[in-house]
């Protein structure tokens, strides 16, 4: 709801330096759509700045991931793997950087109350902003994270989110990007940095 988005974009941020950093990025694919790039470190998806971009290659996107995987040395890159994305993954690991390849259409890891892997990240999204997420304030993720539908499976009672198409053909805003963005660094489980280190 709003007032959960609100209550994460307002909530103290204590900087934990020992949670992964995870890499979420979105590929664009159509003219109007952005590619993002957005990070989340634990309870932190404020600190570091959400990229956006229109119209680029997928060459031209490789070259700024590359750039700031080696800035930001996150500990997971986590990329959609259907449509453009694919080829963007590809050229990833061609350069040798490891990628968390994400299929949202996928089975859920729970089956019975989740329709698909991306009805279950978005609830564990829901989960992290209700219980402890601090995120950035933006108006156009504000709008795509509360403008999202869901609806239960007729037969089951499972939950299915909205996909992007029809979010975009209802909306007429195009696919909601920053959202995929934000709801794919929770498309991985890490260890926190500071657990299992060899000395």
């Amino acid at each position: 709801s709003k007032r959960i988005l609100h209550d994460a974009e307002e909530r103290e941020l204590f900087y934990d330096a020992g949670a992964a950093l995870i890499m979420g990025i979105d590929v664009a694919r159509f003219g109007t759509d952005e590619s993002v790039i957005f990070y989340r470190q634990g309870r932190d998806a404020r600190s570091r700045q959400m990229l956006t971009f229109k119209k680029l290659s997928t060459t031209q996107l490789v070259d700024i991931i590359a750039i700031e995987i080696n800035k930001h040395k996150p500990d997971a890159v986590v990329i959609e793997g259907t449509g453009v994305g694919a080829g963007v993954i590809d050229q990833l690991r061609a350069r040798g950087f490891k990628i968390i390849e994400v299929h949202p259409g996928a089975h859920s890891n729970q089956p019975l109350h989740y329709y698909r892997k991306r009805d279950e990240l978005w609830a564990l999204a829901r989960n992290w902003l209700f219980e402890e997420g601090c995120i950035l304030k933006d108006d156009e993720l504000f709008k795509q994270l509360t403008g999202i539908l869901y609806t239960f499976d007729k037969d089951e009672q499972r939950i299915k989110m909205e996909s992007k198409e029809a979010y975009g053909e209802r909306t007429k805003e195009g696919s909601p990007d920053r959202a995929d963005a934000f709801i794919l660094t929770f498309g991985v489980k890490l260890a926190r940095r500071d657990k299992n280190k060899d000395y």
